[in-house]
Order: structure tokens, then sequence, then C-alpha cells
């Protein structure tokens, strides 16, 4: 007989139980060792296959975001057909890589959502409705959509890569700007007659 109620409790403890497991593998990375992903798969019966999927993605996060991203033949650093070549910037939602599109031979940037934000089924979903979103505009000031995948528990997807400016750099005003903003300021400071 299926209970319902048991089925959840069920699920609950094993989703409790992957968050100890990561939290505890993030805890030996942090303290500079290296975490023995059979063992700690070991420690959910049942569910070893999902808890070895969840640490070598996290394995390979912790890699891009620790390690300097230049081309380095010894380290594999590929998502789907991209070649990841350094990291260019990071936000709420994801991290943005310069990467080589292996097909087609060109540049893209590729954006990936961490792994701690892909076991969050809420901010999987805002990172699926932003890249459909993205998709479906056409304009000359939105960037277009190349693909979209998912590689060894890693969601991604390609856009155009523009070269420029950060927005950091963008807002920074320059020193035409900064002297124009003191003369404007020094004429508001002048008594008018």
């Amino acid at each position: 007989m299926n209970d319902p109620k048991l089925a959840e409790t069920s699920s609950e403890f094993h989703e409790m139980a992957l968050a100890e497991i990561v939290d505890e593998y993030n805890a030996i990375v942090i303290s500079g060792k290296t975490p023995d992903i059979q063992e700690l798969s070991s420690r959910l019966p049942g569910g070893e296959q999902v808890v070895r999927e969840v640490l070598e993605s996290l394995q390979i996060v912790n890699q891009m975001s620790q390690e300097s991203l230049q081309p380095d033949p010894s380290i594999p650093r590929k998502l789907g057909e991209f070649e990841i070549l350094e990291e260019i910037g990071r936000g709420g939602m994801g991290i943005v890589f310069r990467a080589r599109q292996s097909s087609l031979d060109r540049i893209v940037a590729l954006k990936i959502l961490p792994l701690a934000a892909s076991l969050d089924k809420k901010q999987l979903k805002r990172f699926q409705v932003e890249t459909h979103s993205a998709s479906i505009l056409q304009h000359p000031n939105i960037v277009a959509i190349y693909g979209t995948g998912c590689d060894q528990g890693i969601h991604y997807y390609a856009m155009q890569y523009i070269r420029g400016r950060s927005l950091d750099e963008y807002l920074q005003p320059d020193e035409e700007s900064k002297n124009l903003a003191a003369t404007a300021d020094a004429g508001a400071q002048q008594p008018v007659p």
C-alpha cells in the first residue's frame, strides 16, 4: 500500500540529507582538502548516483571559479560544445564566460547557472524563463541567444559575445564628464544678480 505522506517524508529526508552532504563537501573544500566523492555519496543509501552527480557538478563549478580560467590543455574546460576561455562577469543569476563554440568556431558569451542555484527549483525555473524570454526577443540592442543546454548537471545558455565596457566602467565618469560636473556645480553656487 502506497502512503503519499510516507513518500513525501522520504523525499524531504533525501533533500535534507543531500543538502547536508553538499554542506560537508563545501566545508572540506574550504578547508583546503580534497573531498572523497565516493565516500560522501555512500552516505545516502539509494541516492548514491544523485549525490555523486551533484558533487561532481559542484567540483566542476568550484574548479571554474577558483582557478585561473586561462586556457590550460591539462584541465578540461568544456560544457557541451563550448570551451570556456575566461570569466567575464557575475551576477545574482549566474556567471558569464567568454567561450568558443567548437561546432561553429566562434566566440560566445556563455551564462551558467551555479550548481547551488540549480538545486533550487524556483531559481532553475527563473533561469529557464530568462533564457526563453531572451531567445524570443529580436532587437538590435538585445544580444541574440544561440542555444541552451545542460551538461554535467550545469545549466547554461550561449549568446552573442559583444566586446565592450562593463556597466561599472560605463557608469564611472570620465575626466571630461567630471570637469563638466565641476563647472556646473560651480555655476550653480554663484549668486544670481
